[in-house]
């Protein structure tokens, strides 16, 4: 509004002036024709400095807007300009280019730019500063490394397969490509795994990376039993290798031979390439026979003596060990006895003392041997109960299995019996009783009352049917698991002279253990009703009692169930096979 108001004012003092030459020509035209002509001139330099103004203020106002526009559209911009390089980098018929790249054995050529080259690698600003270079050629560097370096140049993009890093890394830092460098040997750290690692700290032996060496041997330690598997430890360096052993003692505990192994083929290897190293054999001998005490002999345990005799630079000391793997302690007494006889001091008093102390250690051996074939034996036994006993709904505790078989006698049966009916699963009936469990020859009856109180009976001739008899049974027995008294598990025999009575077959009645009659009264140690649901016992009518009771007490009657008449059955499960 300003400079507007500026020129129209400019505009009317050149009107009234015009007016004032009109008015004094008139009067006195030839005196004022000079003073008017500078006055005009005056006032176009004052206009055309004014537009001059109004120029810069609108160029500066454009250059604003072109700025906040580019911010707002930076990464369209950013990309439009990678993709435009990519393509003048891809354009093989590229008028531009003024600089030739070959490389390869097929010397594949590429079409550059010095600038672009000169501007994003030091390599090259150094090289193109002599500017009769046209061309150059890398016959080392693979075409295809070669393509992702100058792409990288030209666009900052890149795609490095795993198998490509180390070429990579070569070429990046002989091109002084500095992030890109850092960049992969990252990378490199990364994917160290026992395949690679030693390749890379060859590689790095040139390009040395303090960094890459120290997880390369970093890595070497904490995984040296995948290592050694990788047969490359011939490519360590001398400083390399002793670093692995110094270090490693704590992680080659577990190793064992494959340690000596690799040592043995690490030496071969080196004193074929390094023959100006006189005693290579002996230097390392001196480190070897600081860490070998520590190494857990017991690893040896599946090596022969002839295997390890293989192995040529072990000390002597090492191999006093080996004719007892099981007992480190072995080893260090031995190693205490060769010092004894080296000193020649009372050396009859203490190779005696020792050897007592090892038959004491082999005995003690010996006995814990003995101990744990013991615990297995338990172990396997317990595990087969189990697998007898596993579907069986009353039978938890082992020592109830371990009593049950010993009672019978009879593993062949025990081992191969099976519950054979269930009250809970086949029905609380006798006809299903009879239907499943008849003619089965030796039987194992189990019965939980509702009191949780556990007992039974054995027969090995079983229910065999017919009519309502008694059976023969010298061999028959009826037991106690759990009790009211809380008495411990225990087998009654029959008592002698009633045989005949051991067991009964009813068709229509449950099992029975034991019965006699006298005075027209029936006397029955355990009798199940004919639903299977509840059962008397007057025990020691038949079988033998505990110490201390006698038939017909109310302590005899109820020692298996808790009371006489009318228990009441959970479950019962029978066995055969």
């Amino acid at each position: 509004m300003k400079r507007n108001q500026i020129k129209n004012t400019n505009s009317n003092d050149s009107n009234d002036s015009n007016e004032e030459i009109s008015e004094d020509s008139e009067t006195n035209e030839n005196e004022n024709e000079n003073e008017n002509e500078n006055e005009i001139e005056n006032e176009i330099e004052n206009e055309n400095e004014i537009e001059n103004e109004n120029e810069n203020e609108n160029e500066i106002e454009n250059e604003i807007d072109l700025i906040e526009i580019k911010n707002e559209n930076q990464s369209i911009f950013k990309e439009k300009f990678i993709n435009d390089f990519q393509n003048l980098f891809e354009n093989e018929n590229n008028n531009y280019s003024d600089f030739i790249i070959k490389s390869g054995k097929e010397s594949f050529q590429f079409n550059s730019h010095k600038s672009i080259l000169s501007f994003r690698s030091p390599y090259f600003a150094l090289l193109l500063k002599e500017k009769s270079i046209n061309q150059i050629e890398f016959p080392e560097i693979r075409t295809s490394i070669m393509k992702k370096i100058l792409k990288y140049i030209y666009t900052s993009k890149i795609q490095i397969s795993k198998s490509e890093l180390i070429e990579m890394w070569i070429v990046s830092n002989q091109f002084q490509l500095n992030l890109l460098s850092k960049f992969i040997e990252n990378e490199i750290i990364k994917n160290i795994n026992e395949k690679n690692v030693c390749d890379y700290l060859s590689t790095n032996q040139k390009m040395k990376s303090n960094q890459l060496e120290n997880e390369c041997l970093k890595f070497v330690i904490n995984n040296f039993d995948k290592f050694i598997q990788q047969n490359n430890t011939f490519k360590l360096t001398k400083k390399q290798m002793k670093y692995v052993i110094e270090k490693g003692t704590i992680k080659f505990k577990k190793i064992g031979i494959e340690l000596f192994e690799m040592i043995e083929k690490w030496i071969k290897e080196n004193e074929q390439k390094n023959n100006d190293e006189i005693n290579q054999k002996e230097k390392f001998n001196k480190i070897i026979e600081k860490f070998i005490p520590k190494i857990n002999i017991k690893c040896l345990k599946n090596k022969t003596l002839k295997q390890i005799k293989k192995i040529e630079f072990l000390p002597n000391i090492f191999l006093i060990g080996i004719e007892n793997l099981r007992n480190e302690r072995i080893y260090q007494k031995q190693k205490k006895q060769q010092i004894v006889e080296n000193l020649r001091n009372e050396k009859d008093e203490i190779i005696q003392k020792q050897k007592k102390e090892i038959e004491k250690e082999k005995k003690e051996n010996q006995e814990l041997t003995k101990e744990n074939e013991r615990m297995k034996s338990i172990y396997e036994e317990e595990k087969k109960l189990n697998k007898i006993f596993e579907e069986s709904q009353i039978i938890k505790e082992i020592e109830f299995m371990k009593k049950l078989k010993e009672w019978i006698q009879n593993e062949e049966f025990f081992n191969k019996m099976k519950i054979g009916f269930s009250c809970q699963k086949d029905g609380f009936s006798s006809q299903k009783f009879h239907s499943k469990c008849d003619n089965k020859g030796k039987t194992l009856i189990i019965i939980q009352t509702t009191n949780k109180y556990i007992f039974g009976g054995f027969t090995e001739i079983g229910f065999i049917s017919g009519s309502d008899r008694y059976i023969k049974d010298p061999n028959a027995f009826i037991f106690s698991l759990k009790n009211p008294k809380n008495n411990i598990p225990q087998k009654f025999k029959i008592q002698k002279g009633k045989e005949d009575y051991a067991i009964a077959y009813y068709k229509n009645g449950g099992p029975k253990f034991g019965e006699y009659k006298e005075q027209n009264e029936y006397y029955r140690d355990i009798y199940i009703n004919s639903d299977l649901k509840s059962g008397n016992t007057d025990f020691g009518a038949t079988y033998s009692l505990p110490n201390g009771l006698r038939h017909g007490t109310s302590e005899a009657k109820s020692y298996l169930a808790g009371s006489y008449k009318d228990w009441k059955i959970e479950e019962m499960e029978i066995y055969f096979v």
